[in-house]
């Protein structure tokens, strides 16, 4: 097998180039690493293209950046206590910028893609892929500029307090003890300790960090609040952070597929989340991503190969297996968004 697109490092190092053909030594070092998937070339699908709303070196750029802000604060690895207490907003800023300047290339802006990434990657990715969805859902609730900079600003920094956070405890195998979870909810009020004087980031930021593990109906943490008094942005922040960590590989639990994820936001819309921003999210964020095996009710097997806005449930599927599960020596295009009697059934992995 060969890579159809290159796997990176949280660093910007290029762990395998596309084209590379695996081996077993290659594939047991990307398990060791967490990566447990990847977009192979197959002979079969190279007109399903498989692209991401923003480009690698945006992507990549963001995640260096977000790593070297909290490596900077991270108290086992700063020893400097002046330095420490200050986060590098002006770099924050800018990732934020190339992001937004990449976003406004992408008409449609529908998510689709599966994030493939290490397991001690994981709160950098994650901090970018939260920034990249609260983007997204900011201009299609029509914020205004100040406001989408501010949203992206605090959700790029909305897990800041886990620099302050033992890795041992966010990296841990296992279930976490109660008191190691009660020390992990600090990260919150920790963040928005952190962000709340420094005078270059405004305070409804900080309130992001602050909030985003906040639910609608006074359920969530730090401090139980209830609908009326999460900040808007935070709400759009919430629902970002809770889809990117329910799709997410993590060291002790594996991810669930994106239409999971979505059932659970849509399951939890007017309660835990705000409907508003979920009704929003659901139009953007692709049931089935681009390059996802699915089974249709026909038992024929295909890719998904175009997303149809709005109808982002019902996908162009390239047929590449019979109902019997043979390959067919024609593969056909379908499209769910015209051919009412099929519908997908199941996501195949592997």
């Amino acid at each position: 097998m060969r890579l159809a697109k290159s796997i990176f490092g949280s660093d910007g190092r290029v762990l395998l180039a596309a084209g590379t053909e695996l081996n077993e030594r290659f594939i047991n070092r990307l398990i060791e690493l967490g990566i447990n998937g990847a977009y192979i070339e197959d002979g079969i699908t190279e007109d399903v293209l498989v692209e991401d709303v923003i480009s690698d070196r945006t992507r990549l750029e963001a995640i260096h950046t977000i790593r070297s802000i909290m490596e900077d604060i991270d108290l086992e690895k700063c020893v400097d206590e002046e330095a420490r207490e200050k986060v590098k907003v002006d770099l924050a800023r800018s990732a934020v910028s190339k992001i937004l300047d990449d976003l406004s290339l992408n008409r449609d802006l529908i998510v689709s893609l599966l994030d493939l990434r290490t397991y001690n990657d994981y709160t950098f990715s994650h901090s970018v892929n939260v920034t990249i969805l609260s983007l997204v859902l900011g201009v299609a609730l029509s914020l205004n500029e100040l406001e989408i900079r501010d949203l992206g600003i605090g959700a790029l920094l909305h897990d800041i307090g886990m620099a302050r956070i033992p890795k041992k405890m966010y990296l841990k195998p296992g279930p976490l003890t109660k008191r190691e979870y009660e020390i992990i909810k600090e990260h919150p009020k920790i963040g928005f300790d952190l962000l709340k004087w420094n005078q270059d980031i405004s305070l409804v930021a900080a309130h992001i960090a602050y909030q985003h593990h906040e639910r609608m109906n006074g359920s969530g943490y730090p401090r139980g609040l209830p609908g009326e008094r999460i900040h808007r942005f935070a709400q759009i922040a919430m629902v970002a952070d809770v889809y990117d960590a329910l799709t997410s590989d993590r060291s002790y639990r594996k991810r669930v597929l994106p239409h999971e994820a979505v059932e659970y936001l849509m399951g939890g819309a007017g309660t835990l989340f705000s409907l508003k921003v979920v009704e929003v999210f659901v139009k953007h964020v692709a049931i089935y991503p681009i390059g996802v095996m699915v089974r249709l009710n026909t038992g024929e097997k295909g890719v998904v190969a175009k997303i149809n806005k709005p109808l982002l449930a019902r996908p162009v599927v390239k047929i590449i297996y019979d109902k019997d599960g043979n390959l067919l020596k024609e593969p056909k295009m379908v499209d769910l968004s015209k051919e009412f009697t099929l519908s997908i059934v199941e996501v195949l992995e592997g």
